[in-house]
């Protein structure tokens, strides 16, 4: 039998074991390394004195002392536990070669002994031997955070600006490909014939002397043959997908839509392969190494199975597996807290890199629906926006209303400006005719009746315009917001740094954005903003990332090119205000997806 079908058997035999060792390691240790990291990278960005990460200041972040001691620490310790994980599925491979079943708690505990002797001083070398074969074994987790748009456009940047660096890099790569490609087998005689890593190592050399270019051919081969199946399965995947939305949906937001599924089922992808790439790589290795030991007669060994437990073995084995049990049901809760909260890496949001742009649809989706009334807002939330835009105002008696213009003449055909009515005198006025007649009869919402219609399903940048004629404004808004309970899901925005300053003294937790007329100056020490709203024209590269540096985010306004969205997006705009939220969010999903995958669904649609 040669290495292929070695690597087919083992991998069927244990097939169902491999998949929840998988399942339960992935669980583990994204329960373990989320928070971790997020924090390790919050503490190096602390030691570092740097209060918002930009793509510029990668190389002298990374630079510090203190980042690179927290990095070294981090890989180490990543080391270990990836290293508990090949630990556990050599085991596996081992057993399913000489025909034994294997469970989950046997694979468990295997792979914690072997992690816990690289500690020892004949192995601990063996962990520089980890992280440089990860790129073999951990192939799919490392490609699927680099094949991360934002990642690439960052390497892209790097590697235009840091020739010497780069090619220091590849050469130093090069050199550990060639020690990771000789030392390779050293895995297997390490875990499985329990030898020290210097005897695992001289084996190793032993063993495949003369035959590396059949070994590398080999897994090659092994990974582009899983890789063609998962592509092929994807395409026809998202053809039925794109060919069904395309029958019941206009044709504009089916591409969208089609877009935002296949950017999904993309990373769903990724993260399978990313969870069996180790068990993959490992068959295929294991493979040439129980291949190459049987051609040249080299001992195997053979695993020694009890038939009968003793009652201290068995009590032992069922704590374990008590403890794996608790293990996983914690680990699972993590896992759920860190989706619904936001927390980790993509919860990091003074990194440029790590940071996601939001969209806002301007006055509502008032390309669909009259401006800043409850159509457009409901148009908003059909339409995928995060953010409705939306002004407000006080009427005479009080009632904060929303509506843009100080005076209804524009939309309701009426001379009087909000401040001389009240509430009731506007009931009856019409919004929507002006727009079309399918609106007619639309009349003024007030914010209360917008926040009770977008809680939990749209969140609100709520501008403050100030007339001169207010009795409490400020204080109106922010006790509606408290009232639904939404201070987390609504952003204050206004052109008067006086109308933030007095959210900021009735709730200090309610987010406040300036609006600049002029974007010249240093707006750094404005307390009372936690970003800065500006024309796309002022929101250039260096502005942003000043603006990031001082701590505060940046929202662009009115945004309503595909073009001009992209660019805002290259820049590190964190909030696009625009009047086409379908646009913007179509440019957006086609920024963060693979650009593969943007040209199938646009072959797909013939577009």
């Amino acid at each position: 039998m040669n290495q292929f079908g070695i690597a087919i058997k083992m991998l069927k035999k244990n097939l169902k074991s491999i998949v929840i060792f998988e399942a339960v390691y992935q669980l583990f240790t994204t329960a373990i390394f989320t928070p971790l990291i997020a924090q390790m990278v919050r503490l190096a960005l602390h030691l570092a004195g740097i209060n918002y990460l930009t793509n510029s200041r990668v190389m002298d972040f990374l630079s510090k002392p203190t980042t690179i001691a927290i990095l070294f620490l981090t890989i180490v310790f990543v080391a270990i536990f990836s290293f508990m994980e090949i630990g556990a599925i050599c085991y596996c491979y081992n057993m399913s070669y000489h025909g034994y079943d294997t469970n989950v708690t046997d694979m468990i505990r295997e792979g914690i002994r072997a992690g816990l002797r690289l500690l020892g001083n004949k192995n601990f070398l063996m962990l520089f031997f980890v992280i440089i074969i990860m790129p073999i074994t951990h192939l799919g987790t490392i490609v699927k955070y680099i094949s991360s748009v934002q990642v690439v456009e960052f390497l892209i940047e790097f590697m235009k600006l840091q020739h010497n660096v780069i090619r220091n890099i590849i050469i130093c790569y090069a050199f550990f490909a060639v020690i990771a490609i000789v030392w390779i087998s050293s895995i297997y005689y390490y875990c499985v014939e329990k030898m020290n890593f210097r005897n695992a190592r001289r084996a190793s050399i032993s063993l495949n002397k003369k035959r590396y270019p059949q070994l590398v051919m080999s897994y090659m081969i092994w990974q582009i043959f899983f890789a063609a199946v998962l592509v092929f399965v994807y395409i026809v995947l998202t053809f039925v997908i794109t060919r069904i939305l395309m029958i019941f949906l206009k044709s504009k937001l089916a591409y969208t839509i089609s877009l935002y599924v296949a950017k999904r089922i993309y990373e769903v992808a990724q993260t399978l392969y990313s969870c069996m790439i180790t068990p993959i790589s490992l068959s295929i290795l294991g493979g040439c190494y129980y291949s190459r030991k049987k051609k040249t007669n080299e001992q195997i060994v053979i695993p020694v199975i009890k038939e009968k437990k003793t009652a201290v073995e068995k009590n032992a084995f069922l704590k374990l597996k008590k403890t794996i049990s608790v293990v996983v049901i914690i680990s699972a809760f993590l896992n759920i807290l860190y989706v619904s909260f936001d927390i980790g890496i993509s919860g990091i949001y003074n990194v440029q890199l790590f940071n996601k742009p939001v969209v806002a649809a301007h006055r509502g989706y008032s390309a669909e629906a009259p401006e800043n009334t409850i159509p457009a807002f409901e148009a908003a939330i059909d339409h995928f926006s995060d953010y409705a835009e939306l002004d407000v105002q006080e009427t005479k008696d009080g009632e904060v209303i929303v509506m843009h213009d100080s005076n209804f003449k524009r939309v309701a055909g009426i001379d009087k400006n909000v401040w001389e009515v009240t509430y009731d005198e506007i009931q009856d006025y019409d919004v929507g005719k002006w727009y079309s007649d399918e609106f007619e009869g639309t009349r003024i919402p007030t914010l209360k009746e917008v926040l009770e219609m977008s809680k939990d399903r749209l969140r609100l940048n709520i501008e403050i315009k100030l007339t001169g004629h207010e009795k409490n404004l400020e204080e109106s808004v922010v006790r509606m917001i408290e009232e639904y309970e939404m201070e987390e899901a609504c952003v204050v925005t206004s052109f008067q740094s006086k109308a933030l300053k007095n959210v900021k003294r009735y709730n200090e937790n309610i987010k406040t954005g300036y609006i600049l007329k002029v974007a010249y100056g240093d707006f750094s020490g404005l307390m009372y903003a936690d970003a800065l709203s500006v024309k796309y024209t002022f929101a250039s590269a260096a502005f942003i990332n000043s603006i990031h540096s001082s701590g505060k985010k940046v929202y662009v306004w009115t945004v309503n090119s595909s073009d001009l969205i992209y660019e805002m997006l290259k820049r590190g705009a964190d909030m696009i205000i625009t009047d086409d939220p379908v646009l913007a969010k179509e440019t957006i999903t086609s920024y963060e997806t693979n650009p593969y995958v943007v040209k199938l669904i646009k072959i797909y649609m013939k577009k």
